[in-house]
């Protein structure tokens, strides 16, 4: 398949410059489609519009227009990095830095959903927990009382346990 835009030309009606024509060289079937704009986005739309929403996708691809695709697939390239790094940024913000102790308490996560119930109203948090040991850095095993099953948690799904003192009351 190759394709070529042809242009600028006088603007129709519809505000259309621009003829994207689109041959298969196989078949020797041509296809021609008015657009506004050489723009990558315009074209990489009416390519799948017209071509690919058929025909399937090409095996190969021929064009002279190889720069302006490079500078495209660059530019997605840096924009999905920006996206990544600030998707990380967003992610770390929230991300816990707390280092528990054996014998802390901690509140776990653990939401549940109940059949009539709004999530947003149940309680997610429960504990409070006993850190009882540390397996690694990010892995607890926690314990809601001494005879209770111990549990083994990730580091995400703990926050630290700040219980009021009733004593002094």
């Amino acid at each position: 398949m190759a394709l070529d835009i042809l242009g600028p030309l006088p603007v129709t009606t519809k505000g259309n410059r621009y003829v994207l024509v689109l041959m298969d060289y196989f078949t020797k079937w041509p296809e021609a489609i008015p657009i506004p704009d050489q723009e990558a986005s315009t074209v990489a739309d009416e390519l799948v519009r017209a071509w690919i929403s058929r025909y399937g996708v090409p095996m190969i691809l021929h064009s002279d227009q190889e720069a302006r695709l490079e500078s495209v697939h660059a530019f997605a390239r840096e924009r999905i990095k920006l996206a990544s790094e600030r998707m990380k940024t967003r992610y770390d913000s929230g991300a816990t830095g707390h280092h528990f102790k054996e014998g802390d308490q901690v509140w776990m996560y653990n939401p549940k959903r109940r059949r009539g119930l709004s999530p947003k109203l149940e309680q997610n948090w429960e504990g409070p927990y006993t850190i009882v040991k540390k397996l690694n850095d990010v892995i607890y095993r926690v314990q809601r009382s001494p005879n209770a099953k111990p549990k083994v948690i990730h580091i995400n799904r703990l926050t630290p346990y700040r219980g009021t003192d009733h004593s002094s009351v």
